[in-house]
């Protein structure tokens, strides 16, 4: 039997989440007057505030179970409040026993939603804790917290949660709707979306992110007004992910498959672009620099194919091929074709 005791109202304040997943609460007339005749008869589940990290300046509990009795005190002016302080493992199983206490509650759409996340979320987490520290059911029921939740949930401690079959019973969702529902709402998922597509080369400061967060927000929006079902909303996001991916994919593999900058291919040579390329780099003196023999073998003194053929070596003289006379100049022609071809030869090997 847990104890009652007369709390402070400045002592009291609400669950972090909530207005978070339930919003405001209306306080009717009726309640009101109730409250004024007879006061606060059940007592508020509490919890101390530092299990939620609230530290400092703040109500020293944190209200589990009891929004609506405690604004209605606040109300009518009343300044204490019979409460139970439930110790919890955890803020997740807190969180949990809170979202239990708002089990028979009149939700609409959006809580409805935003319920089903929190759920999801503290029952993954407290199915890590149980199968981490090994807490069986023999202790369970040590602690008032998790015999409710056992009783609420209908876990079985001593096997790993079954969140989807909890999910299922806790808010009529088959599994086919929480796998709509995950997709649609979930930041997890999407946050877990969007790391893949970074990995694939989505850029992540280009406006094409916003362009997919806007589109998530308007099918979810269309989603809280009714104006699309789950399931419709799942297939265009469906959809609209393989989209992306596919898009992503084909930009992947147009990049691999990019040709590489070919090599630039070895230039032949004719005796026009010889003369062109020669006849106006030397002058008379360099003419004797640069030899090519009978045979096509050339000797370049660092210079490439293209800046040499002033003399060409054959019949055991050194024949001219270019033959200056002050400002003008001769090209022996018959020559020059034969060093053109032991050049090109030279290069296509």
């Amino acid at each position: 039997m847990e104890n009652i005791e007369q709390i402070k109202i400045t002592d009291l304040q609400s669950h972090p989440q909530q207005a978070e997943i339930y919003g405001d609460i209306e306080l009717d007339e009726d309640f009101l007057l109730s409250i004024e005749d007879k006061g606060i008869i059940q007592p508020l589940i509490i919890t101390y505030s530092e299990l939620f990290g609230l530290n400092g300046d703040v109500p020293q509990y944190t209200i589990i179970s009891g929004h609506r009795r405690y604004l209605g005190a606040k109300e009518k002016n009343i300044y204490e409040l019979p409460c139970i302080i439930r110790e919890y493992i955890n803020q997740d199983e807190a969180t949990l026993e809170f979202l239990i206490s708002n089990k028979q509650r009149i939700k609409n759409h959006k809580q409805i939603v935003q319920e089903f996340l929190a759920y999801k979320q503290r029952l993954c987490q407290l199915g890590k804790l149980f199968l981490n520290k090994g807490l069986y059911k023999d202790s369970i029921y040590e602690n008032e917290a998790l015999s409710t939740l056992s009783e609420a949930l209908k876990i079985d401690f001593e096997k790993p949660l079954d969140s989807i079959e909890i999910l299922k019973n806790i808010t009529g969702f088959s599994e086919r709707q929480q796998k709509y529902l995950n997709l649609i709402y979930e930041e997890e998922k999407l946050d877990k979306l969007f790391q893949k597509w970074y990995s694939m080369g989505l850029d992540p400061k280009s406006k094409a992110c916003d362009k997919i967060y806007d589109n998530w927000d308007r099918i979810r929006k269309a989603c809280d007004n009714k104006e699309i079902s789950y399931a419709a909303a799942y297939k265009q996001l469906s959809e609209y992910v393989e989209l992306i991916e596919k898009g992503l994919l084909k930009n992947k593999k147009t990049k691999e498959l990019k040709p590489a900058k070919e090599e630039p291919k070895a230039l032949l040579l004719s005796p026009d672009n010889i003369v062109k390329s020669l006849c106006l780099k030397y002058d008379n003196k360099e003419i004797a620099k640069n030899k090519v023999d009978y045979q096509g073998e050339y000797k370049p003194d660092g210079l490439p194919p293209c800046r040499f053929g002033f003399m060409y070596a054959g019949e055991g003289q050194t024949l001219p091929l270019i033959q200056f006379d002050k400002n003008s100049y001769v090209i022996r022609w018959e020559i020059l074709c034969q060093l053109t071809l032991a050049i090109n030869k030279k290069v296509l090997k």
